[in-house]
C-alpha cells in the first residue's frame, strides 16, 4: 500500500492493519502565515483525515511494516502462511 501524504509528521500517523483492511489516520496542521502574507493558491489540504482500504485477500497484521520517506508512506503486507499458495507434488503409481 502506498500513500502520498506530504507535510505530515510520521510519528503522529496511526496505521491500523486487520486481516482484511488497512486504516490510515492522521492530522496535517494548517500552515501559519505572517500578518502580511496570503495564499494565492493552496493545493495541500489540512486537518484530520482517515482512510480505510479494503484488501483483496487476508493478510497477517503482525507482519506489517511501514516506512515514510519524502512524503510517501509505504505499508508492506504479507499473506499468512495458510493463505499462500502451496505446491502439490504429483505421485506416480
Amino acid at each position: 500500500l502506498t500513500a502520498e501524504i506530504p507535510g505530515l509528521d510520521p510519528q503522529k500517523l496511526d496505521i491500523n492493519v486487520t486481516r482484511d483492511s488497512v486504516t490510515l489516520k492522521g492530522e496535517r496542521p494548517l500552515e501559519e502565515l505572517g500578518a502580511e502574507e496570503t495564499y494565492h493558491r493552496r493545493e495541500r489540504g489540512s486537518g484530520a483525515f482517515s482512510r480505510t482500504v479494503t484488501l483483496p485477500c487476508e493478510v497477517d497484521p503482525s507482519a506489517a511494516e511501514a516506512t515514510y520517506e519524502r512524503g510517501v508512506l509505504k505499508v508492506r503486507l504479507s499473506r499468512p502462511d495458510a493463505q499462500k499458495p502451496q505446491k502439490v507434488s504429483v505421485k506416480v503409481t
